[in-house]
């Protein structure tokens, strides 16, 4: 049975982690400093969020719906939604995911070493966050 059960439950999470992350000191600067735009394309079930920064220090987290957004992304990761909960629940190692060929990758692979240390951080923070929003 899938972790998520539909879309907006996947974006609710997602949105609750990354309005937390924004509020960690230092937890979001080597994703801000990038500039990067991320597209994260999950299946089970079908969702598609972008992750982005502008003027200021803040993450955004936003649902891509099928007209797309206007804004040129950087790097897409697809995986499926249970993968990324695994990995933030510190079940799945991302760099095991990432050798597997369980995230599969568009851009360029060396700018995924941007998110490994936001990735770090919600691992820490997602277990409370997933049973928050579960309850």
């Amino acid at each position: 049975m899938p972790v998520f059960r539909d879309r907006q439950h996947f974006f609710n999470v997602m949105s609750t982690l990354f309005n937390r992350l924004n509020a960690m000191p230092n937890a979001t600067d080597d994703f801000i400093n990038s500039g990067l735009t991320i597209r994260l394309r999950c299946h089970a079930p079908e969702v598609t969020t972008v992750i982005y920064t502008e003027e200021g220090n803040e993450l955004h987290v936003i649902e891509e719906t099928e007209g797309g957004i206007n804004r040129q992304v950087d790097l897409e990761l697809e995986m499926t939604a249970d993968l990324i909960h695994q990995i933030w629940m510190d079940e799945v190692r991302l760099r095991d995911a990432l050798f597997r060929g369980d995230i599969r990758i568009k851009g360029s692979p060396f700018r995924v070493l941007h998110l490994a240390e936001l990735f770090r951080t919600a691992e820490e923070i997602y277990p409370d966050i997933y049973t928050t929003v579960n309850n």
